[in-house]
């Protein structure tokens, strides 16, 4: 078909462009919106600091561009937020949203994975934040996870308020569950061991797991020993418990004057008195006492003026002992020493001990200024004799203080062969305590108190009645079990070979014990945990 050069015209005729109106009619203005506040200032702002011009291409998604990236979120957010809270976020938002697609653009492959890098820097800059306030609590964790929530810029959404919420409420659960794993880990890396636990292993002593732990787990630990073989083997790490408890107590009586006890039970308690005698022995005939010092002279002669208020019977005895104990042993020098000093030592003792605990008011007086006299004596002694003589002397008096606490413990009615209980070892104590009103006692620091009252507190049985009834389910269930299932019975082989000595003594140490530096990095968990939950949320915020 050929073309029609007339026909095209005489069709095209009435649309011919026509000069001569166009001329006539000014062109159509176009219409331009005014442009907002928002647009004139905050978008070219934002497009700077965005990084938008100072980590144009391949420096964005680098190693230093994402470390960048992560130290201007929180003033990207603060931006963000004040823009919008005086109503120009649109330009903002979207600005950051521009942002936020060019970074992850840059980061090529590795795009909306985590970023180590980016939260590296967040961490960094808000790290001042993190570590205010110390130990991190609960109710602390939620409010900094709420915080550095809010310091992450909005990358996406329509309603930015509502997005900003969601995402502090998503900081503050992060930070609500960073706080008590944090302080876990810490005490995982440096326990809280209790104080009387510690007390015991001090003195070689060795608490089993539950009598370690305490609580729920000592009282099932208690329980259990109704278990078959298992139950046996408890029981059995329970007992040398108390036996180590016995031995440093027995220990206590002779540690002062270098000697260590070998036995156990009454031969414990007849070594140490044998000791502590022969300690004596050796140190009394080296000293000596001016017995006519005048000052001395004078004490003796107020308690004889004491006890002549005591009845007829009494004062008769105190004055018979002053006469054949310090009268008739003096040299013609006035001088105590040598043997008599040795026999008037050992004579004030025991008659100071034996009438101090009779339930007679007055024989327990008369004790009690036998036991004065003595005191005097020592005080004498201590003023004039060589200081080498007067340590072991006092070594020796300490030693033997000890030892008859432990000897009224094995005298316990329920001491079995004189082997006391921690139980008994306290009942001792306490009976010992002969300060007004047990005021030493009530104090804490009667004589060997530290030791009975954290024997008492860690070894003893805490379940009172004994735990019967979930003994008797525990007993009764595990034996049943075995006819069901055989790999029941094989556990409390199992379980039996977890209280041997070795095993014990291993899992008691990873309860308790940690290298030197674990205080330090435990302590610095607690007081930086903060420094973990800003990682977390800002992880979270930038997935």
């Amino acid at each position: 078909m050929s073309f029609d050069p007339d026909a095209f015209l005489a069709q095209g005729k009435s649309n011919a462009f026509d000069p001569d109106a166009f001329l006539a009619s000014p062109p159509p203005k176009k219409q331009m919106e005014e442009p907002t506040w928002a647009e004139r200032n905050i978008a070219p702002l934002l497009e700077k600091t965005g990084l938008g011009n100072f980590m144009g291409g391949n420096v964005r998604g680098s190693a230093v561009g994402r470390v960048a990236m992560g130290a201007a979120d929180p003033g990207l957010a603060l931006f963000q937020l004040g823009s919008n809270m005086i109503g120009q976020g649109d330009a903002v938002n979207q600005g950051i949203r521009n942002t936020e697609a060019n970074y992850q653009q840059a980061r090529g492959q590795s795009a909306g994975t985590f970023d180590p890098l980016r939260m590296a820097g967040n961490i960094a800059i808000t790290a001042p934040l993190a570590t205010l306030g110390g130990a991190v609590t609960v109710g602390k964790g939620v409010a900094q996870g709420a915080g550095f929530a809010a310091l992450n810029p909005i990358n996406e959404g329509d309603n930015f308020f509502v997005d900003k919420a969601k995402q502090v409420g998503a900081g503050a659960v992060i930070g609500g569950v960073a706080a008590p794993v944090v302080g876990a880990l810490s005490r995982v890396i440096q326990p809280k061991v209790n104080p009387n636990v510690a007390a015991l292993q001090a003195e070689g002593i060795r608490p089993t797991v539950g009598q370690t732990a305490g609580g729920f787990l000592n009282s099932m630990e208690e329980k259990m020993q109704s278990l078959p073989l298992m139950g046996d083997a408890i029981r059995m790490a329970r007992a040398r418990s108390a036996a180590d408890l016995e031995g440093a107590a027995l220990n206590r009586s002779v540690a002062p004057i270098g000697s260590t006890i070998t036995s156990r039970g009454g031969d414990a308690i007849l070594e140490a008195k044998n000791k502590l005698g022969a300690s004596y022995d050796d140190v009394i005939p080296k000293l000596s006492v001016n017995a006519l010092d005048p000052v001395f002279v004078d004490k003796l002669a107020n308690l004889r003026s004491m006890a002549q208020s005591l009845p007829a019977e009494e004062a008769r005895q105190f004055d018979n002992l002053i006469a054949r104990e310090f009268d008739g042993r003096l040299s013609p020098n006035g001088m105590l020493s040598g043997q008599n000093l040795k026999d008037t030592w050992r004579t004030l003792r025991e008659q100071g001990d034996k009438f101090s605990k009779s339930d007679d008011p007055y024989k327990s007086q008369l004790g009690a200024a036998y036991k004065q006299i003595l005191q005097e004596l020592k005080d004498q002694v201590s003023a004039t004799n060589p200081p080498e003589l007067v340590a072991q002397l006092k070594n020796t008096d300490l030693g033997y203080a000890n030892y008859k606490i432990l000897q009224r413990a094995a005298s316990n009615v329920n001491a079995v062969d004189g082997n006391f209980t921690p139980s008994m070892l306290q009942s001792a104590v306490r009976a010992s305590d002969r300060s007004i009103g047990k005021g030493r006692m009530a104090e804490g620091n009667a004589l060997m108190q530290d030791l009975s009252n954290a024997g008492k507190d860690v070894l003893t049985n805490k379940v009172n009645d004994s735990g019967t009834a979930g003994r008797m389910f525990l007993g009764a269930g595990a034996l049943a079990s075995g006819a069901i299932n055989p790999a029941i019975p094989a556990a409390l082989i199992g379980g039996a070979a977890m209280y041997t000595p070795q095993v014990q003594n291993a899992l008691v140490a990873l309860m308790t014990k940690r290298p030197d530096m674990a205080p330090q990095i435990s302590n610095w968990l607690r007081l930086n945990s903060g420094l973990g939950t800003a990682g977390a949320v800002s992880a979270y915020n930038n997935e």
